[in-house]
């Protein structure tokens, strides 16, 4: 009788034991599983060591803010010292051109200064053998309706230090140092790709209408300045158009893809675009 009652009682303790984990589950700080395996992606933003410069400057008529990268993890001293003299130049050119506009010209109110910042990424690895650096440019002038934003994209060969302009990487003509057909075949295939863009914007904005309606073509004509702001991946190149250049300003920049595999006919035989 008593192994009987005894066999019950534990039973029940059991099964209170149970009812009282399940409810109380909620209520305990159970660790997440550790996950053990990440999915592969490809090494398409990994950063190169770097530090930045920062510098702000304001007088009674402009307000300058500056943040430049600076290249410290490659191991070569003179690539460093190549990239990074050029990313001076640029950095210097924009701020002369801004000073260069702006001189003598009045301010809209004291309050209300001409105002520039520059603001430039990380450099992020984009191919074996490619990384870029992202200049932001934010410009505006006192008494201006708004602000403007442009974009600079350096590309630089890890090996060499050598800055990649658009002209560096397109197969020229035939007959003399021209690049017409190379850019031919890139604005075909931008040009479409752009209106596609664009209506895609309209609709998201709950808009009617087609984007070929606010498409600026000659932003995507075949000209070397029209295409001169892009990023290399290995397997496509990404083409930035500003604010105006294809589209009224309401539209912003517009960046369109275009697989190497399209245009590779007409890209010169450089060993970093392999």
């Amino acid at each position: 009788m008593k192994s009987k009652f005894a066999a019950t009682l534990i039973l029940i303790i059991i099964v209170l034991g149970i009812i009282v984990f399940i409810v109380t589950a909620p209520l305990r700080n159970v660790e997440a599983p550790i996950v053990k395996t990440t999915p592969t992606t490809e090494n398409l933003y990994t950063s190169i060591e770097h530090a930045f410069n920062k510098d702000d400057t304001e007088t009674n008529t402009t307000s300058i803010h500056i943040t430049k990268p600076v290249i410290i993890g490659l191991p070569s001293e003179v690539v460093r010292k190549t990239i990074n003299d050029q990313i001076d130049a640029v950095f210097v050119d924009i701020e002369k051109s801004f000073l260069s506009e702006t001189s003598g010209v009045e301010t809209f109110s004291k309050e209300t200064k001409h105002q520039l910042v520059v603001t430039g990424s990380a450099p992020y690895v984009s191919t074996d053998k490619i990384f870029y650096i992202d200049v932001e440019i934010y410009s505006y002038y006192s008494g201006a309706a708004h602000p403007l934003t442009q974009r600079i994209v350096l590309n630089f060969v890890k090996e060499t230090g050598q800055l990649i302009r658009l002209e560096d990487i397109l197969k020229k003509d035939s007959k003399g140092d021209t690049f017409t057909n190379a850019l031919s075949v890139i604005s075909s295939s931008a040009k479409p790709k752009i209106i596609e863009q664009l209506t895609t914007m309209i609709k998201d904005n709950n808009g009617e209408g087609s984007g070929a309606d606010s498409f600026e073509e000659s932003g995507a004509d075949p000209k070397l300045e029209n295409y001169g702001v892009f990023y290399i991946h290995k397997d496509k190149i990404d083409w930035v158009f500003g604010q105006y250049q294809v589209a009224p300003y309401v539209f912003g920049e517009i960046k369109i893809s275009v697989p190497l595999r399209d245009i590779e006919l007409y890209l010169a035989p450089k060993s970093y675009l392999k």
